[in-house]
């Protein structure tokens, strides 16, 4: 997905892992028996399939939702890049929403560390 384009088709869903799989956000595991986000869509003809962890879906949310990301939805992926660059100068840390990114943030920091440490 690319400049949050209209897909074809979206089906998003809540599923428990049977498999491990990658978060396409955090590139953490995604463990046997986590639930986590599964999303197929297709845009401009070419089949996308993503899973999010809940936390990092939630992060993605918050920067769609409070308007860190001119109230546009972050691509699959792309969470880490847009939490990294240089972020416009209303997305200050003093903002509720800021805030609740950063905790969202290290949290996913954390577990990304965690899991690549094993």
């Amino acid at each position: 997905m690319s400049d949050c384009e209209l897909p074809q088709y979206y089906v998003c869903k809540e599923v428990v892992g049977r498999k491990q799989h990658e978060c396409c956000e955090c590139i953490a595991p995604i463990e046997i028996g986590e639930k986590h986000l599964l999303v197929s869509a297709c845009w401009d003809g070419l089949p996308g399939r993503y899973r999010q962890h809940l936390l990092c879906q939630e992060a993605c949310e918050l920067v769609r939702d409070s308007g860190m990301n001119d109230d546009e939805c972050l691509a699959f992926g792309e969470l880490d890049e847009f939490w990294r660059s240089d972020r416009p100068p209303y997305c200050e840390p003093e903002l509720p929403s800021r805030r609740k990114l950063w905790r969202l943030m290290l949290r996913i920091t954390r577990r990304e560390r965690k899991e690549r440490s094993r």
